[in-house]
């Protein structure tokens, strides 16, 4: 390519930004970078509203703090809860491998399901730790110490205090019947049903059971909502990234222009061959 003429007008970086059209772009970008800040901040202020546990509440209905398959927030675990509904026809579960108070111990909670009327004409099951047995590991898993009572027939009438699902763990490593945590999305794979989003320890245990103590009401970050203020931090700086961008193409492309105006200008003009004189001065061939 042939060296560009160091007269041409290529303009700068800074005479690009400052054109109107980028000027307006700038201001765009801005506030749009202003905008995803301040969600940013709102977000890291919802992380936060949990440092302390809300105080304690009065008995409600469960109804009026958590609704089938929603997320538990902290009104819900604020305090006890009453549930009225019928002990559901499945399988009641064992949560092996843990004391009274979940953690790791050579017992079981006893877990069953509790069909709750939710206004929508069909019922969800909310899983309900009836109480603790005592028991150790055998052969074939999980061997409790005393026979399980079954749920009662008669209606369940309940209270006692929420607590969020746990984790996970899968069925595969127990035998049927036995669970590796109190999860939502392990029962789903043995009732038949929707599910909430978390288990009921009922305050009275079930005759023959001992009592499993209420889940602790812990302040804390909620370290979701702090990650949806990371994710709008990023928007903003990705907004005055894209003009910077933007910018840069404008000014490269003025340059390319610049480049191709400037060899057209340089360019030699194009050689347009011409008859050549004839020498008179030289005898011409006589015709044969």
């Amino acid at each position: 390519m042939p060296p560009t003429d160091p007269r041409a007008p290529a303009g700068s970086l800074v005479r690009t930004a400052l054109s109107p059209r980028m000027l307006a772009l700038l201001a765009l970008a801005v506030v749009l970078a202003v905008v995803f800040a301040e969600l940013g901040s709102w977000q890291l202020g919802r992380s936060r509203s949990g440092d302390q546990a809300p105080p304690e509440r009065a008995v409600v209905p469960l109804q009026e703090v958590l609704a089938p398959q929603e997320q538990l927030d902290g009104e819900a675990v604020a305090g006890p809860v009453s549930v009225e509904g019928a002990w559901a026809d499945e399988p009641q579960q064992l949560v092996v491998d843990r004391a009274p108070d979940g953690s790791p111990g050579d017992g079981a909670w006893v877990v069953a399901a509790v069909e709750v009327a939710d206004g929508t004409g069909d019922g969800a099951l909310l899983p309900v730790v009836r109480g603790w047995v005592a028991g150790e590991p055998g052969a074939d898993g999980f061997a409790p110490a005393q026979e399980v009572p079954e749920p009662p027939a008669e209606p369940a009438d309940l209270v006692g205090h929420l607590a969020v699902s746990q984790d996970p763990r899968g069925l595969a490593a127990l035998p049927e019947g036995q669970l590796a945590a109190a999860s939502s999305a392990d029962l789903l794979n043995v009732w038949d049903g929707r599910i909430y989003a978390g288990y009921l320890v009922a305050d009275a245990p079930a005759p023959g059971l001992a009592a499993v103590p209420a889940p602790e009401r812990e302040g804390g970050t909620n370290l979701q909502n702090v990650s949806y203020a990371f994710q709008w931090w990023v928007f903003a700086v990705f907004a005055v990234l894209m003009w910077l961008r933007v910018v840069h193409d404008v000014h490269r492309r003025g340059l390319e222009r610049a480049e191709d105006e400037a060899e057209a200008r340089l360019a030699p003009a194009e050689h347009v061959p011409v008859d050549e004189p004839v020498d008179r001065s030289r005898p011409q061939e006589a015709s044969r």
